[in-house]
């Protein structure tokens, strides 16, 4: 989103004070385990606490089950997930605020590497879809698919890219001290040669 849009969302609404979230990603089939098996644990730290998250996907494509429970150590979660098999995955670093209005959880990130989005996601049961009124307030364009699937394709589009989403990844798993957790084949992918 432009620095204009950005700036005109951010003025049109009450939003928290932004909050640094970390996610690190486990699977089967590490960076490819949400392709392949269709489902990833996920440790999300947030001012110091850490939850793991278990997102899967259901048989529509765009709908997600997630559970989560909080945990005590990142490290420990880290190195029992890693001891059960599952391998690094992705690794995701953002600034996000959010606010609720009209039936809608919103929030605004701003991720390293990627840039900023705005989600969008109905709360309390509702059966309301703001996303295109909020689309064309502000021009916005409608889906830009999973932080994740961004992350890939860039990774595959671009060298430099590559390179620079590695050293973000191998940068926030040394703040987490969780780069001996994992092999160094995995706090490296992709390689950034």
């Amino acid at each position: 989103m432009s620095d204009d849009v950005y700036r005109r969302i951010l003025t049109a609404f009450g939003w928290s004070h932004p909050v640094e979230q970390r996610d690190v990603m486990l699977g089967p089939d590490g960076p490819a385990s949400m392709t392949t098996v269709g489902w990833v644990v996920r440790l999300r730290i947030e001012e110091g606490d850490c939850r793991m998250q278990y997102k899967g996907k259901l048989s529509n494509e765009a709908e997600h089950l997630e559970a989560e429970v909080g945990v005590d150590s990142v490290h420990g979660a880290a190195e029992l997930l890693s001891l059960m098999g599952l391998r690094l995955g992705l690794v995701i670093k953002r600034a996000r605020r959010s606010v609720d209005v009209a039936g809608a959880r919103l929030a605004l990130d701003d991720v390293t590497t990627l840039g900023r989005f705005l989600e969008i996601e109905a709360i309390g049961g509702q059966d309301l879809d703001p996303t295109a009124d909020l689309v064309q307030q502000f021009g916005l364009s409608e889906e830009c698919g999973p932080y994740g699937d961004l992350i890939l394709k860039g990774i595959e589009v671009s060298g430099e890219w590559a390179k620079r989403y590695a050293r973000e990844k191998a940068e926030v798993l040394a703040d987490l001290g969780l780069e001996l957790v994992f092999p160094a084949k995995d706090r490296t992918w992709p390689s950034p040669s």
